[in-house]
């Protein structure tokens, strides 16, 4: 039944990956990207990343499917190697398809307080961005059955950080021409080969590091400023003319 009301429907998708699946079933779909919703402006510049350690930060709410549980298993590995990662975390304990809740709780109970491991829960938009900025790396292999375009990736893209992210078709669409390490889902050893060739990268040369995706975050804030999605969703919503009478 929902499909065929549907049908009579014009759609707006944030993804393109969404257009061709979703186009047998309504009148319309046309695609109008999200936007980053932050001071865009100033985002990345005068970052405070610390120059001695590879920074991953976990950007969205703790969730079985996101792959939080398999980034925190790949800096683990790492820092039984003696590599310099830290993880990060912030975002609420949230269960899914994977995980209930008290299954959740003790998983994430059971993974104890290693010093290497800075879990700050739930944040402000405005430290959100603090954080981010003191990150190298923001990591989301996620499996989350229906991810779209993830203000964690958006973000990261506008701050011209390093992302390792899962190959599905949401986040490739979402990074599009975007320099990141797609990995398979589940696959701890994929994350923990992408974050260990960055922190080599990054103890070659920091001060590159930091600046490699300079041009790249530029063109991400042009591509999710408000502006333009103000204007793409005017184009969609307001008619071009008005019919004779």
């Amino acid at each position: 039944m929902a499909r065929w009301f549907y049908r009579s429907c014009h759609i707006i998708v944030p993804s393109e990956h969404l257009r061709m699946p979703l186009a047998p079933y309504a009148r319309s779909v046309q695609v109008c990207e999200n936007f980053y919703a932050g001071s865009v402006g100033s985002i990345g510049e005068g970052s405070k990343v610390a120059p001695d350690v590879l920074t991953v930060l976990w950007n969205s709410n703790i969730i079985a499917s996101k792959g939080f549980f398999e980034v925190f298993a790949s800096v683990q590995d790492l820092r039984a190697c003696h590599l310099p990662v830290n993880l990060v975390s912030l975002g609420a304990l949230v269960a899914d398809e994977e995980l209930v809740s008290e299954a959740l709780k003790q998983r994430f109970s059971d993974l104890g307080v290693p010093a290497w491991f800075d879990y700050r829960g739930p944040q402000s938009h405005a430290r959100t961005v603090e954080l981010l900025e003191q990150a190298d790396v923001v990591c989301l292999p996620s499996r989350y059955n229906s991810e779209c375009q993830p203000v964690a990736i958006i973000e990261a893209m506008c701050a011209g950080k390093a992302i390792v992210a899962s190959e599905i078709p949401a986040l490739r669409s979402t990074l599009a021409d975007y320099p990141a390490e797609f990995v398979p889902v589940h696959s701890v050893d994929a994350i923990s080969s992408a974050l260990c060739a960055l922190a080599r990268e990054k103890a070659r040369d920091p001060d590159g590091f930091d600046g490699a995706r300079a041009q790249f975050a530029a063109d991400a804030r042009k591509r999710f400023a408000k502006a333009r999605f103000d204007f793409e969703m005017k184009a969609v919503l307001a008619p071009t003319s008005v019919p004779d009478t």
